[in-house]
């Protein structure tokens, strides 16, 4: 029944019974006792309370339904225009969606949603944002709160959002792993407390992140060290227990060039070199070579590369700045042939005639 048919007969009946009340004969009264206390209300107020009752309880039905309809449309209407934002959103690049991000309208419902997109698209601010609860998102978050306070050196609080993520976060932590790792170092450097185990099971991380982590605290350990004699101990400690990481002879190699230390025969260094080089290629170690100022380092080196595959570039510059010291001008023009098949002409060329000897001469390739 509509609203205003409700309030007719709400008139209607209340004007009806109250004339029957004053001019009609009496229908009897309805009596409630309650031990001594007595009520007597005569049958047409009776009727017309019941009436005057039903229409209040009837409206404000009417009332509270109306009103959940509007928060419903709203909210449904809240909700679209959400997912439609979120939907443009998701197609932009980086640039406009920095722009975009802070005029859209989108729903709380949708916070974790929101900023899982805006870590997706590496939008700058997200380390200032609140935490969603949802862990996958929140770790990200929190790694880059953790990055932020690496950068400004801020290891006390550092070290306690490390901490946290370690201990809330155990089975992300590999989303913040770098960090961590940053956080140990400046907390080591720094004479900090900041213990962490990744070989732990819990933490899942891969077994060359574990190795590396070990790696750089024992390095810090080394830098921590005053006493020369007590840090080449602890070095040569370093190369025996990471021989699988290439890290740990370059360190070795960089370190007694630096402070000139002479005490390692030249079969010694060599071997290093050597296994630095099978671990990971890399033409830098070349310089190394080139510091023993051996007659036959060619030959070394070939030595030194001989298990590597033929093409592989590393081995070929390596051997090229060896032939160019060595003075061998056949030999490079031979490496040189074979590296332009892989490489700018243009890198190795200039390279070649910035380091050449003054008695090779020009170069016939013939290709």
């Amino acid at each position: 029944m509509g609203f205003f048919k409700k309030l007719f007969w709400f008139f209607f009946s209340t004007i009806t019974l109250i004339l029957l009340h004053c001019y009609a004969p009496s229908v009897g009264n309805l009596e409630l006792s309650i031990k001594e206390w007595k009520l007597s209300i005569g049958l047409y107020l009776f009727l017309l309370f019941i009436i005057i009752f039903s229409f209040i309880l009837s409206v404000s039905k009417s009332f509270f339904k109306l009103f959940m309809k509007l928060f419903s449309n709203n909210k449904v209407s809240n909700l679209t225009e959400s997912i439609n934002n979120i939907t443009e959103l998701i197609q932009l690049d980086e640039k406009e969606f920095t722009k975009e991000i802070t005029r859209r309208q989108i729903s709380p419902s949708f916070d974790s949603i929101k900023k899982s997109l805006m870590l997706l698209k590496n939008y700058e601010n997200c380390k200032d944002s609140s935490l969603t609860g949802n862990q996958l998102v929140d770790i990200k978050i929190l790694n880059l709160q953790l990055r932020n306070l690496n950068s400004q050196c801020d290891i006390i609080n550092a070290s306690k959002l490390a901490k946290k993520i370690i201990t809330d976060y155990s089975s992300f932590v590999r989303e913040a792993q770098d960090e961590i790792l940053q956080t140990a170092i400046l907390a080591k450097r720094n004479n900090i407390d900041f213990s962490f185990d990744p070989r732990k099971y819990k933490y899942n991380l891969l077994q060359s992140y574990i190795e590396r982590y070990l790696l750089y605290i024992d390095i810090m350990e080394i830098e921590n060290c005053t006493d020369l004699d007590s840090k080449l101990k602890l070095i040569e400690k370093l190369i025996k227990k990471h021989d699988e990481n290439k890290e740990s002879f370059d360190f070795f190699l960089k370190f007694i060039s630096k402070n000139n230390i002479t005490k390692y025969n030249d079969k010694f260094i060599i071997e290093v070199i050597e296994k630095s080089f099978k671990i990971f290629p890399n033409r830098a170690l070349a310089y190394d070579l080139i510091k023993l100022n051996k007659s036959d380092q060619f030959e070394i080196a070939q030595e030194i590369t001989k298990n590597i595959n033929e093409n592989n570039i590393e081995k070929l510059w390596f051997l090229l700045i060896m032939a160019l010291k060595s003075g061998f001008h056949i030999k490079t023009q031979e490496i040189v042939k074979k590296l332009m098949n892989q490489e700018n002409p243009k890198e190795i060329l200039a390279f070649y005639y910035k380091n050449a000897p003054e008695e090779i001469p020009n170069l016939n390739l013939n290709i």
